[in-house]
């Protein structure tokens, strides 16, 4: 006669469970962690942010000059990772570019990326650091696009973690008159 071994009814299924119930948890942390991340608003800064063109030469091209003012009383911290010329921030700062006779008509946004260390950047009241973009880099055709028509590119008061405070409001156009 053949005797059955009766194997309990929850061996294995029970370490299951468990293992099942630590991941939906895990998942469900990493989930709610990266929605505060994205959903978290941008920190203000007192620094205030000025654009202005510079006079493209044969050798600088059309260049976009970035100042940003320390207008509070004590010194700023900023992390380097969060100026507006320092990529990925170009591509969040510089929203778009198109020819004035034709709005609709934006030109392809590119763009190099680099790496960075994230140093901090200490910025003692009243003083300013300054930086540009070369906009060649960032928008394909930009420079035969002048040579017919006026171009206007939009820039964002933000970087992607930071926002500074801007005359224009959350973002500001600049006129770049044809060639």
């Amino acid at each position: 006669m053949h005797k059955a071994t009766e194997r309990p009814a929850w061996s294995g299924r029970r370490d299951l469970v468990k293992t099942l119930v630590i991941v939906v948890v895990a998942m469900g942390f990493a989930i709610s962690v990266a929605s505060v991340g994205f959903s978290a608003p941008r920190e203000t800064v007192l620094l205030q942010l000025r654009v202005a063109i510079e006079q493209p030469t044969a050798r600088t091209g059309i260049r976009l000059h970035v100042q940003l003012i320390n207008i509070s009383q004590e010194v700023v911290a900023i992390n380097e990772l969060d100026l507006p010329w320092i990529d990925p921030n170009v591509l969040e700062f510089l929203e778009r570019a198109y020819r004035r006779d034709a709005p609709q008509r934006e030109l392809p946004q590119k763009g190099p990326m680099v790496d960075y260390f994230g140093r901090t950047i200490n910025i003692q009241a009243g003083h300013s650091l300054e930086g540009t973009l070369n906009l060649v880099s960032y928008f394909s055709g930009i420079e035969e696009a002048i040579l017919q028509s006026d171009v206007v590119v939009e820039w964002n008061c933000r970087s992607l973690s930071v926002r500074f405070i801007c005359e224009e409001g959350e973002r500001g156009k600049i006129l770049i008159p044809k060639r």
